[in-house]
């Protein structure tokens, strides 16, 4: 959390939005307005270029080479824009929250002014009449079912506020001591962090040993992570009854880049573990000679086609995955602003 946040265009987006801040919420409605107006202006121009270069007609060379420059230009102020948009609606969220609860005070205050003005008629006992005491009661009720409503709405909008101020306020805490983090912010906030940050984590498995993670963040300036991870050393998953049909059908003849195709899943140490581990004979045991080593320009013994695959993918070299200990990192991309 504390490396994502100290990335720098984080901290741009953190600084704008102290400046965004003090303004009146008139002033951030306007000038969000005109930042969407800018957004569609600049996505109708970037349209025009790639529409031009699209068209076959800029022939000459110095013209593409200024459409390409003028469409990474406007994409570049596009995504400055759209940072611009999310914290101006961040702003304008937080006022909408803050008069959302001024309405609902009201709310509050005009039904229990109502409720006692029934309670005062009714002990003043002039209902005599059973038709208006009843009115009276079943008034009374819904009025108090009314205000208890009013104060969950309310209890639940003043959390809502609470978290974004709690949010802000770690925010600065991150901005203000960089590498000192650790030293301020101790482990027993860490769940609060995850609850005031983290909006939800996805986990999915891509190969046998590794993973990616995406990460949702409640701050809409933030947007998604995504992260590529070697899970760590495990047991081996379970033979299912498919692979060891397979595997009893081909093994003892199909060549060993064949066998990978069939049992993507599984090394060549893996097979050769099937029967080692049941006390089987090993059908292609030779006699005085080695059965699991690396062949030139062959996936490694004992490296699956999917987790080898996985590693050409994202230039994970062998000697870099015989020293991972543990769950490792391999990429972390960034999809914010």
């Amino acid at each position: 959390l504390r490396e994502h946040l100290r990335a720098p265009e984080t901290e741009k987006v953190y600084q704008d939005f102290t400046k965004v801040e003090p303004k009146t919420i008139e002033a951030a409605k306007e000038e969000l307005r005109l930042i969407e107006r800018d957004i569609e202006a600049t996505q109708a121009n970037m349209a025009r270029i790639k529409a031009q270069v699209e068209s076959g007609k800029l022939t000459d060379p110095d013209l593409a080479q200024t459409a390409n420059q003028s469409y990474d230009a406007a994409n570049q102020q596009l995504k400055q824009f759209e940072s611009r948009k999310k914290i101006l609606q961040q702003v304008n969220r937080a006022s909408e929250t803050s008069e959302t609860l001024k309405d609902i005070e009201r709310d509050i205050e005009a039904t229990q002014a109502n409720m006692a003005r029934i309670k005062a008629q009714v002990e003043s006992g002039k209902l005599t009449n059973p038709d208006l005491a009843q009115a009276a009661n079943d008034s009374y009720t819904a009025a108090k079912q009314e205000l208890k409503r009013l104060e969950e709405r309310r209890a639940a909008t003043e959390q809502i506020a609470q978290e974004d101020n709690d949010r802000r306020t770690y925010r600065q805490l991150m901005r203000d001591v960089d590498e000192a983090w650790n030293e301020v912010v101790f482990p027993e906030e860490y769940p609060r962090l995850v609850y005031l940050f983290i909006s939800s984590v996805t986990l999915a498995r891509v190969s046998p040993n590794y993973c990616t993670i995406r990460i949702e963040w409640k701050d809409p300036t933030w947007d998604t992570d995504e992260g590529l991870f070697f899970k760590g050393p495990s047991a081996s998953p379970k033979w299912e009854p498919e692979e060891i049909a397979t595997l009893e059908e081909h093994y003892p003849t199909a060549s060993w880049g064949e066998l990978a195709k069939l049992l993507p899943r599984r090394s060549r140490r893996a097979m050769h573990d099937y029967y080692r581990h049941r006390k089987m004979v090993d059908p292609r045991k030779v006699p005085g000679e080695p059965l699991l080593k690396d062949e030139e320009g062959a996936i490694p013994y004992n490296i699956c086609l999917e987790d080898w695959k996985v590693m050409q993918e994202y230039n994970i070299s062998v000697e870099m995955w015989k020293n991972f200990e543990g769950a490792v990192l391999i990429k972390w991309s960034r999809r914010c602003y």
